[in-house]
């Protein structure tokens, strides 16, 4: 059985050659499920789904970093003309397979998929999603984590064989000459440190922490 939760993430078209603009600034490569966009330090600005077709790229990711986002895009849009639209879909996280319909885009993850859709899905509660989101360590930004060296949260953001990009130089000495210096995992409930996402998980109160390596 299918199952759906109703995310408040929006989708942003690229397009009018966008490909050069985004492998520059990008810490992934654009066929990749996941990617972010990263500051000149390696840290993470905004982490995003994506899309890519043969003259445009949809990124995905979560609404209240829109301003953030476009604001950190503004100059490199002047530079290259790229166009950024808001699309009209609603996005689900699905868990289990969904068969597309009609204008539906699914996107595969590594566990379950991102469903771009204007139809409506009856969508499981807060609490059912985030035991889910434990289960496969799937930490959503401006819940767990926010603005951390990107290295910190999850290495499958970055390619280290697309090229330059954005921070590259910084991601590629953690990686490389030393470690990251934190850690983002699920663990059991401690009064010492802080969690989010917290959920029962067999039996016990579980959630997501950033701690000292």
């Amino acid at each position: 059985m299918t199952k759906y939760f109703k995310t408040k993430k929006i989708v942003l078209k690229f397009s009018n050659n966008p490909f050069i603009l985004l492998k520059g600034i990008t810490s992934n490569t654009l066929d990749a499920p996941k990617n972010a966009f990263l500051d000149r330090f390696g840290k993470i600005i905004v982490v995003f789904h994506q899309i890519k077709f043969y003259d445009h790229v949809l990124v995905i990711f979560e609404k209240k970093f829109l301003d953030r986002l476009m604001s950190h895009l503004k100059r490199f849009i002047v530079l290259t003309h790229v166009k950024v639209k808001e699309l009209d879909f609603d996005v689900y996280c699905t868990i289990g397979k969904h068969k597309t319909m009609d204008d539906e885009i699914l996107i595969k993850q590594k566990v379950g998929s991102v469903l771009l859709t204007k139809n409506k899905y009856l969508s499981i509660y807060k609490d059912e999603y985030n035991k889910f989101r434990l289960k496969n360590k799937i930490p959503i930004q401006g819940i767990d984590f926010d603005q951390d060296m990107v290295l910190n949260i999850d290495k499958d953001l970055v390619s280290f064989k697309k090229g330059c990009f954005l921070g590259q130089e910084i991601v590629a000495r953690v990686e490389f000459k030393s470690r990251p210096p934190k850690k983002i995992m699920v663990s059991e409930i401690c009064p010492s440190k802080k969690y989010s996402s917290v959920a029962l998980l067999k039996g016990k109160k579980q959630g997501f922490c950033i701690v000292k390596r």
